[in-house]
């Protein structure tokens, strides 16, 4: 990534690599097939996957004390 990629980084925290399970993995798109995602390589085996991004995450459930 260089310095005109600066706008994806800190947009969502780096998934594991869903094929080897490293953690070193780059964002390479801001948006992925579906406007949920975005799209990342893994810099360990080389694969590109798509994870959702945490703007679409499910909140945390409310805590209940009742």
């Amino acid at each position: 990534m260089g310095p005109a990629d600066a706008a994806l980084v800190g947009v969502s925290h780096a998934p594991d690599c869903p094929f080897c399970g490293a953690e070193a993995v780059e964002r390479v798109g801001q948006w992925g097939g579906q406007i949920i995602t975005a799209q990342w390589r893994c810099e360990a085996c080389g694969s590109y996957f798509e994870a959702i991004r945490d703007e679409f995450d499910d909140p945390a459930p409310a805590d209940d004390a009742r």
